[in-house]
């Protein structure tokens, strides 16, 4: 089983300043320290339960979760998940994406495409001679972020972030593989709205994302928090 589920941080008024007042103390324990990344960061947070929850496993199994570094079940060995979440930009609300295997190690990661006017930068000092390349023959915004969240992907997959510089990891966005110091996964990429989603796995066929209403959410696991 490999599946990908996302969800727009599209809570409505009420529920967002509800969300915001209950877990301000929360912000460091789920990834964020701005009030514009704490809906999408709870957000994903939800997505994971419900996903966990739809593919039969028990409400015990997001409990025992172990937060610190890359987060894993404590219960056992299955399942293994990733998340990644965007938070909210003016009239953008932010959002969530889960990566749920019950046989390896995943990762997964989430961009809004958009103009980056340090693209060349960055592309300069963590992208291989190839990527770059690439990058020209695209001549895209979709193109840089293709290559970044492949590489992003791939070390939450192995779960050393960004202790593994990127500019040791080599992306073929035409064969969709990741690889670096002989560690070698597969990639797929999908959209979600305005964003690119990339998946990195062993083996890993085209996903598209199983979309999740934010009200379901909201309804299910606010009493979580």
């Amino acid at each position: 089983m490999l599946k990908l589920y996302a969800a727009w941080a599209a809570f409505d008024g009420a529920d967002r300043a509800k969300l915001l007042s209950a877990c301000g103390s929360l912000s460091e324990k789920i990834g964020s320290r701005h009030d514009r990344d704490l809906p999408s960061a709870l957000c994903a947070r939800f997505l994971l339960a419900y996903a966990l929850r739809q593919e039969g496993y028990d409400d015990a199994v997001f409990s025992s979760i172990v937060w610190e570094g890359k987060p894993y079940a404590a219960c056992g060995s299955a399942p293994y998940f990733s998340y990644t979440h965007t938070g909210a930009d003016g009239t953008y609300p932010g959002a969530a994406a889960v990566l749920l295997s019950d046989t390896e190690e995943v990762g997964v990661d989430m961009e809004r495409i958009r103009p980056m006017r340090r693209s060349g930068v960055i592309s300069g000092r963590l992208f291989l001679e190839h990527e770059r390349a690439y990058l020209a023959r695209q001549a895209s915004d979709e193109a840089f972020f293709r290559i970044w969240c492949a590489k992003e992907a791939f070390v939450k997959r192995t779960g050393e972030g960004f202790s593994r510089p990127f500019s040791t990891i080599s992306v073929d966005p035409d064969t969709a593989i990741a690889a670096s110091d002989g560690i070698r996964c597969a990639l797929s990429f999908a959209a979600f709205g305005p964003h690119l989603l990339c998946a990195a796995a062993g083996a890993c066929a085209r996903l598209e994302p199983i979309v999740v209403q934010p009200h379901i959410l909201w309804e299910q696991f606010a009493s979580k928090l």
